[in-house]
């Protein structure tokens, strides 16, 4: 009896196993999952589709799409895929607001469960409107009386049609003004400003505004820092 009882639990097995291996699972599969567009300038939207498919039995389910930023929509062809058959995910991103090298990614979360996070990234080099040769200008130790002078470059980019209207500085004690570069056909700008030692003892921060044409940005901030450390 002993020797049938066995056999016949190992009959079970078998049978129980071949139930398991006709489960139906999907599988997404993708041949890109990033788009690099290079340089591009500010204000551009970047537009991508990146294609994916069903390459299991079951049907493959988009659970969710996060983006990284406010700056990202997505848009997608279907939320179950069959097996066999493609979708895919459009992502837009608005580069108004931003400015140097960006990766903004797509987390699609699947029901394949090798594969539950796809991650689908554009990047870019978002070349600014108006470059400025530095976001700050600091100030230290200026004696009492005396007066300091720092400089920043304003460039507006080739094609745009920008004027630089004017400089002010939130700090009563540092002036600041506008002058044209030569040769620069209006394109450069310096900003130069002058801080009159006041003889006040520590730190000190502000900014300088600048206002321009752009409907992009209308004002750029340039953060202003004063330290004084002179007894």
């Amino acid at each position: 009896m002993k020797p049938y009882g066995s056999a016949l639990w190992i009959i079970l097995l078998a049978g129980q196993s071949g139930l398991w291996g006709q489960e139906k699972v999907a599988s997404i599969a993708y041949d890109d999952s990033v788009k690099d567009f290079g340089k591009v300038m500010q204000g551009e939207m970047l537009e991508h589709v990146f294609g994916f498919s069903n390459r299991g039995s079951g049907t493959l389910e988009i659970l969710g799409v996060e983006a990284t930023c406010g700056c990202q929509t997505n848009t997608l062809s279907d939320t179950q895929i069959l097996p066999g058959q493609s979708g895919r995910i459009e992502i837009n991103v608005d580069t108004a607001l931003l400015s140097g090298s960006i990766e903004e990614t797509a987390r699609v979360t699947t029901n394949d469960p090798r594969r539950r996070k796809v991650f689908f990234t554009i990047k870019a080099d978002v070349q600014p409107e108006i470059r400025v040769s530095s976001p700050s200008v600091y100030f230290g130790d200026v004696p009492e009386g005396e007066l300091a002078a720092r400089e920043v470059t304003l460039t507006v980019a080739a094609g745009k049609s920008i004027e630089i209207l004017s400089a002010r500085s939130s700090e009563d004690g540092v002036a600041v003004k506008l002058e044209p570069v030569p040769e620069s056909g209006g394109k450069t700008v310096r900003l130069i400003a002058t801080h009159k030692g006041d003889g006040k003892f520590g730190y000190r921060t502000g900014s300088i505004t600048v206002k321009t044409t752009s409907t992009l940005t209308p004002e750029l901030s340039i953060y202003l820092f004063i330290r004084n450390l002179n007894r």
